[in-house]
């Protein structure tokens, strides 16, 4: 038993110097081993789940093998900051945000005097993601709300307004109500034409001529149209 985990041990430094030099077979074969010679080891799992969820190496991408990794990981040692911080970048990777954030506060409470780096990194990663999640949930709104106004002109009999529906994603917008604008344009008066598709009038500079703006509205028509008419 000593011989196994002192070979384990070796094939642990394998592994690492492996990983160093981005050889991914090398380093994949010697933290199997470790793990196998040394299967109660957390830290020796903790370095093979890394290693399968590391985007350095594609070809051992696998966030199943590594979840299961850190769940046994964790079992072995519920006190490891590492641990827990690794089994929350799996489940942001695998899109799971909300139980990432929770982990990831986890780690931060739990990361000792000699693990700052780790505490570090987690409230990183949390704020990050927290960010991004805060955004799509004004982006939600934001969404909402141009839609109601969309709906609220079409009942009104007038062209709504539609600049700023690009930049959320049109494929984010009912696609009924698309639909209906799309083809409220396509029946208003006819003043520019951009391929197949005719527009209603766009505004023009003192001298006659689109500037800029009226040349991104006119983009911006018409993809909601080309969308809406698909």
């Amino acid at each position: 038993a000593d011989e196994s985990l002192r070979v384990a041990t070796v094939w642990a430094a394998a592994c690492s110097v492996a990983r160093q030099l981005t050889r991914a077979p090398e380093a994949l074969i010697a933290c199997q081993r470790a793990v196998v010679l040394n299967p109660t080891s957390a830290s020796y799992r903790l370095s093979l789940a890394d290693l399968q969820r590391s985007s350095v190496f594609p070809s051992l991408f696998n966030l199943t093998a590594s979840s299961e990794q850190l769940t046994i990981a964790r079992s072995l040692d519920p006190t490891s900051a590492a641990v827990v911080y690794s089994l929350a970048a799996v489940h942001s990777l695998a899109g799971h945000l909300d139980v990432a954030v929770s982990l990831w506060r986890e780690a931060e409470a739990l990361a000792g005097p000699d693990e700052v780096e780790v505490r570090a990194m987690a409230l990183a990663e949390r704020t990050q993601v927290q960010t991004r999640m805060a955004d799509w949930s004004t982006r939600a709104q934001d969404l909402a709300t141009l839609q109601a106004d969309a709906i609220a002109a079409l009942d009104a009999g007038r062209l709504p307004v539609i600049s700023p529906w690009a930049s959320l994603g049109l494929e984010n917008f009912d696609a009924t109500l698309v639909r209906r604008i799309a083809t409220a344009y396509m029946g208003a008066t006819v003043a520019s034409t951009v391929g197949t598709l005719a527009y209603p009038p766009l505004p023009v500079d003192e001298e006659g001529v689109d500037d800029g703006a009226s040349l991104a509205a006119l983009d911006d028509v018409e993809r909601v149209v080309r969308v809406g008419l698909v």
